[in-house]
């Protein structure tokens, strides 16, 4: 078994070591073979960049070099300043064949991109891809303008004859001006771009150059006027209500622009004179803001003006800073865009939260309102903070509105509710009330009596007008109906004078007992009355007087009736049998 364990590990690195391009210590066997033979001369390099500075300050490098001899292998490293280490991201390198070469990085005085190449030759040429990001290399130094430090020439450790670069900008971008006097704008694939080339490049000098572009349709749009009314409500955060009016002064036309809102902001709608309008919502880098990118209605052209709404809500720390008892700063930040927005223009209205006082403000406004609605309306001119930076407003609290006056408020709410439940109480003591005592089992037989006999006569009536159903129903014959109904209504006479001689004796016990008659004989009349209704309704049925339908809806109006009067004697000979004495 060992024997055989040791023959498979043979076999294992025998394979291994058949493939030395392809390891990482096999390109370190190789680069003494390049030491002794001689260094790869370049003799020319074609670079191409794709700046998007709008986007994601990003700048993506392809170079090209061209070796001087037919070679097929080799090791070489080019180089770039160390400022960019923190920036340089996805190198790749490739050979003519379309294959992924081994990249390794080292840094000294440069940041030294070693590539460790294999298979470059193609036909009679050698030449090796090399391709990599550059991120944040971009400077915002205006609302429109940045300004771009480009490695334009890497510096080589070997002899360069010839240096090409294009340089490509996104689609909305063009350059405006360059301190690199041998730049020639043109344009590659519908793209605007920047062409240099050097016959004799020194690759020694550390060829960074700084080039300073613009978007051109960003100028040609102006706010030409905007109102902003800001309304502070500290339960659900702060509305805000911008109102543009947008006009072009030329160039080409214009379908889109973001707007970039505080961070957390939710409930954004759009809306232009036509109506709402679909936009697209995307947050910021690290979530610095919401980028709310609105599509116009039409393409904008010279001379077109465009009115705009926007309103959202923010948090309500976004604006609200330093708050204590008597006082906050309110903290209202620009409409940040890539519309220029004339100063002059803007006009800002603030209602601040209810029971507050307007006391400081860095420019100057115009105050309009009382405490209790206070408004701040600013009209600003040319000079004024807002809209390049925030406008902050000291609040006042009046602690009068805000503490004295809500528990002022409630303690008249206490004494007047104090004084309605005094008086209920003195009234309902001014009623005289009955003494409670122990009944008597004399009366107590006579309550239960009572209680009997009236349940028994409510049984009887139930069953005197089923009767009437079933005489009609032909369930029993007219002799059987007319001989059980005198039989009940005997015995409901017979209950009637009981009932009649226990009233006088259950008066006696309780006053209460007597408002108990008054609505039993009220429910007992009223299954009389519905009783002899339902009958009158039927008799008109019978003699086709009353549609079938017609009858149907009487006889459940009247039943209903007769049920409703039977709950409530019930009811009442319960209340009769718990009732406390």
């Amino acid at each position: 078994m060992l024997i055989k364990r040791l023959a498979l590990l043979a076999i294992t690195l025998t394979i291994l070591l058949s493939f030395p391009v392809s390891m990482a210590s096999a390109n370190l066997d190789y680069i003494p073979y390049i030491r002794e033979s001689h260094q790869p001369e370049i003799h020319a390099l074609n670079a191409s960049w794709l700046v998007d500075v709008k986007r994601t300050c990003l700048v993506v490098i392809n170079q090209t070099y061209f070796f001087n001899s037919s070679i097929l292998a080799g090791v070489f490293r080019f180089s770039i300043p160390l400022i960019f280490r923190n920036r340089i991201y996805g190198i790749q390198a490739f050979n003519p064949l379309g294959e992924k070469l081994p990249v390794q990085t080292m840094e000294n005085d440069y940041l030294s991109i070693v590539i460790y190449a294999s298979n470059l030759l193609d036909g009679n040429y050698s030449y090796l891809n090399v391709t990599f990001a550059l991120a944040n290399v971009i400077n915002c130094t205006g609302q429109d303008n940045f300004e771009g430090i480009l490695p334009l020439g890497p510096i080589l450790e070997y002899n360069l004859s010839r240096y090409t670069c294009t340089i490509k900008f996104a689609p909305d971008v063009t350059s405006q001006s360059s301190n690199v006097t041998e730049f020639s704008k043109t344009t590659i694939g519908g793209m605007p771009a920047l062409n240099y080339s050097c016959r004799s490049f020194n690759a020694l000098s550390s060829p960074v150059y700084s080039i300073r572009y613009t978007s051109p349709l960003s100028a040609k749009l102006v706010i030409t006027k905007m109102i902003r009314r800001v309304s502070i409500d500290p339960l659900s955060g702060v509305h805000v209500r911008d109102e543009i009016y947008i006009e072009h002064y030329g160039g080409n036309f214009v379908d889109k622009r973001t707007f970039h809102l505080p961070p957390g902001t939710r409930d954004i709608y759009v809306f232009d004179d036509d109506g709402p309008i679909i936009a697209t919502v995307k947050l910021g880098l690290d979530n610095a803001a919401t980028n709310v990118t609105v599509p116009f209605r039409f393409h904008l052209k010279n001379g077109n003006k465009y009115h705009l709404v926007l309103t959202y809500t923010s948090p309500l720390e976004t604006f609200v800073k330093d708050i204590d008892i008597l006082t906050s700063k309110i903290i209202i930040p620009p409409l940040y865009s890539d519309i220029e927005i004339p100063a002059e223009n803007v006009t800002l209205i603030v209602d601040l939260p209810a029971l507050s006082s307007f006391s400081n403000c860095n420019v100057d406004c115009k105050v309009e309102g009382m405490p209790l609605c206070q408004k701040i309306v600013a009209h600003f001119v040319h000079t004024c903070l807002f809209p390049t930076k925030n406008l902050e407003i000291e609040v006042k609290y009046l602690i009068f509105s805000t503490v004295v006056r809500p528990l002022l408020t409630l303690a008249i709410l206490v004494i007047i509710g104090y004084a309605i439940y005094l008086k209920r109480s003195t009234v309902m003591r001014l009623i005289p009330r009955e003494e409670k005592r122990k009944l008597t089992k004399s009366e107590e037989k006579a309550v239960t009596e009572f209680c009997q006999l009236q349940q028994e006569k409510v049984s009887l009536m139930i069953r005197k007008l089923s009767l009437k159903d079933q005489l009609y129903m032909q369930k029993i014959s007219v002799k059987q109906y007319r001989d059980t109904v005198s039989k009940l209504t005997k015995r409901i006479d017979e209950i009637d004078r009981r009932i009649a001689t226990l009233k006088p004796k259950l008066s006696s016990i309780s006053s209460k007992f007597n408002s108990y008659f008054e609505r039993i004989e009220a429910a007992e009349a009223e299954i009389d009355s519905a009783a002899l209704a339902l009958e009158n309704a039927r008799t008109r049925y019978i003699r086709h007087k009353l549609s079938k339908g017609a009858f149907m809806r009487l006889k459940q109006e009247y039943d209903k009736r007769i049920q409703n009067a039977i709950k409530t004697i019930d009811s009442i000979v319960f209340e009769i049998r718990h009732m406390a004495f």
